[in-house]
């Protein structure tokens, strides 16, 4: 049987870029799950492929959730710049949105699963599909690692695990690995501490959720304020964040909504405030001095102080957002302005500034573009990505408890990860 210098375990942008980033030719080999390599990273960025972000690496750890700050050397080991500069060098050219999302100019996803599958394979890297790990042994003696696969048996000095998380199930990144390495541990004696899955960066369901109607609807800045109860384990908080929210067919989805995701659960609490910034008793004011003697429509008068105040943040208000809202707090659309009284005022400005709800629950793995939970952080070296208690075993990715904002962020840490992994590997 052949023995591999190193063996990869998933094919797709973690696995890839490891395999890329070796800067001599080595004995490697990929295995990869699918008939195909890269399923979900040909998926990334609605296809353009969202490669990183434009912003200083020093600002990305807040990006990562409560694990920021603990990848931090990894991702200063492969900064943005560092990424940006590797393709641009090998021929690939990015552009930059306004938003700091950087893409390949070509906005084709294929283009970079092409350039990391050819750059693999120039350093030694073969490729088997159709090959899931179905068990990992290890012995001490040999300091070999076998993967069994339904193809047969590979063996390798080295091991890095690079199958991502649970998130888009259909693409094999499902989370099955993890039995297989807790099996791993156990042969050894040993645990391998994992943090349950859960998925990141998807919409949020909320009970009597009443935007149905208005689908595709969004507001470029608010302010959304998550109640986390404090149960099962879960310590109690409060989070604030600003950012854009899209209204879906069924929940609340957008940057400010998917970033935030990962710390939600059944019977938290929502609340969005569409204008933020903007004091209540102050609206109060302008309202009833706008309103008095006011014939035109409760929806129209309505309306166009919305846009007003919205102005300012660049928020446009619809007339179907304001006739919903006077539905809500019993105002009827078509009634003048004028007759509004002051409990009709206070309860339509509590809507626009605390718009509160019970979650019901988000996505799940389905609709998540990430997964939080996976190995726990404290199981590897940041330095080098290797398995404190199994020499020569390395995890990359999203296989580990991170998962990033939207944005760019979690293939940054695919492809910091992987390079850090390359460079701790020593042949």
């Amino acid at each position: 049987m052949a023995i591999y210098d190193i063996i990869i375990i998933g094919a797709g942008a973690s696995g890839l870029f490891c395999a890329a980033s070796f800067t001599k030719k080595i004995k490697g080999l990929l295995l990869e799950k699918n008939q195909s390599p890269a399923a979900k990273l040909l998926l990334s960025g609605s296809g353009q492929c969202n490669l990183t972000h434009r912003g200083d690496i020093r600002d990305f750890a807040s990006r990562y959730g409560d694990n920021g700050s603990r990848i931090r050397p990894i991702l200063y080991r492969l900064s943005n710049q560092a990424l940006m500069d590797y393709f641009q060098k090998n021929g690939i050219p990015l552009i930059t949105r306004e938003d700091g999302k950087v893409f390949p100019k070509s906005l084709s996803a294929p283009q970079i699963a092409d350039f990391l599958l050819a750059r693999s394979r120039e350093n030694g890297f073969s490729l088997k599909t159709g090959a899931p790990a179905l068990e990992i042994r290890y012995a001490a003696s040999s300091r070999l690692y076998t993967v069994i696969h339904p193809g047969g048996t590979e063996q390798a000095k080295h091991l890095v695990i690079a199958c991502g998380g649970a998130s888009y199930p259909q693409t094999g990144s499902d989370g099955s690995i993890l039995p297989v390495l807790s099996h791993l541990a156990q042969d050894q004696g040993k645990k391998l501490e994992i943090v349950p899955q859960r998925p990141a960066l998807t919409p949020v369901f909320v009970q009597d959720y009443p935007y149905g109607s208005l689908s595709g609807l969004s507001f470029p800045q608010i302010r959304a304020t998550l109640r986390i109860k404090g149960e099962e384990g879960r310590p109690k908080r409060e989070i604030q964040a600003s950012g854009s929210l899209l209204l879906t067919h069924r929940g609340f989805s957008g940057p400010v909504i998917l970033d935030h995701s990962r710390y939600v659960s059944s019977g938290d609490e929502l609340s969005i405030n569409y204008l933020p910034g903007l004091f209540p008793l102050d609206m109060q004011q302008k309202l009833k001095a706008l309103l008095s003697g006011n014939h035109k429509q409760a929806q129209t008068a309505l309306c166009q102080y919305l846009n007003h105040e919205g102005s300012f943040f660049h928020t446009e208000f619809s007339r179907r957002f304001t006739e919903l809202l006077c539905l809500r707090c019993g105002i009827d659309p078509r009634a003048k302005a004028a007759s509004l009284s002051g409990g009709q005022l206070r309860r339509f400005i509590d809507l626009i500034t605390q718009d509160v709800f019970r979650i019901s629950g988000t996505g799940g793995f389905q609709w998540a573009m990430a997964t939080a939970g996976g190995v726990a952080l404290s199981q590897i070296s940041v330095k080098t990505m290797e398995c404190l208690d199994f020499p020569g075993l390395y995890m990359i990715g999203e296989i580990l408890d991170v998962d990033g904002d939207t944005g760019g962020y979690n293939l940054q840490f695919a492809f910091s990860s992987a390079f850090t992994a390359s460079a701790g590997i020593k042949l």
